[in-house]
C-alpha cells in the first residue's frame, strides 16, 4: 500500500530545504517520506524570455520517471523562479489530487522584497508552502479562512500573515481523506 511521501530535488535546490521538507511531512502528516534523486534539472524548462520557469512542466517532469510502489504523493523543490503564463510568478503549484507538487523558495527570500536575509523567516514561509501545495494534493481546495494554510497566497505578505496551520474544517477533511487512502 503506497505510505510514503518522495521529496525530489528539482536542482538547483539547497540539500537543507529537503531535510527540512522530510521533519514537515512528518510533522503535518504523519507520513514517512525520502528524497529521491531523480536528476530532473530547472533548466530544462526554462523560458529564455522571462528568465523564469515554467512549474506545469516541472510537474510533468516528476510524473515522467518510473515510480517506486510506495509512494503516496511527490514533492519537488526548487531555488528557481517558477511561473504559469497566466501568472508574473508562483511560490509552488499542485495537481489537486493529483501525484505531484512543486514549491520554490526563490520569491520566498526576504532580499527579494529588499529585507536582509532572515531563514527563521524563510523556514517558515516554505512551512507553510510545502503544507498547502501537498494539500492540494490531498484533495483540499483554497480555504477563506484568514488564518488557515489553505488560504490563497498571491504576495508574500500573504504567506506571512496565515498559520502554520489547517483550520478545523480542513484538517477533519484532511484526516478523512487521509484515513479512506490508508484503509483501501
Amino acid at each position: 500500500m503506497p505510505s510514503r511521501i518522495y521529496i525530489v530535488p528539482v536542482w538547483p535546490v539547497k540539500k537543507d530545504y529537503l531535510k527540512f521538507a522530510q521533519q514537515v511531512i512528518h510533522q503535518v502528516f504523519g507520513l514517512d517520506s525520502l528524497i529521491n534523486n531523480r536528476n530532473i534539472y530547472a533548466k530544462d524548462v526554462c523560458d529564455p524570455f522571462r528568465d523564469q520557469y515554467l512549474a506545469s512542466s516541472i510537474l510533468v517532469k516528476l510524473n515522467e520517471q518510473p515510480l517506486p510502489k510506495d509512494v503516496v504523493k511527490i514533492i519537488g523543490l526548487t531555488d528557481v523562479d517558477i511561473f504559469e503564463p497566466v501568472f508574473e510568478y508562483l511560490f509552488g503549484e499542485a495537481q489537486l489530487d493529483g501525484l505531484c507538487v512543486i514549491v520554490s523558495s526563490f520569491r520566498l527570500h526576504n532580499r527579494l522584497y529588499g529585507l536582509p536575509e532572515d531563514e527563521e523567516i524563510l523556514f517558515d514561509r516554505l512551512y507553510k508552502e510545502i503544507i498547502h501545495e501537498l494539500g492540494h494534493a490531498f484533495s483540499l481546495i483554497h480555504c477563506f479562512a484568514p488564518m488557515c494554510v489553505m488560504n490563497p497566497s498571491t504576495y508574500i505578505e500573504q504567506i506571512d500573515s496565515k498559520s502554520r496551520e489547517f483550520c478545523n474544517s480542513c484538517r477533519r477533511e484532511l484526516d478523512t481523506i487521509l484515513t479512506k487512502h490508508f484503509q483501501s
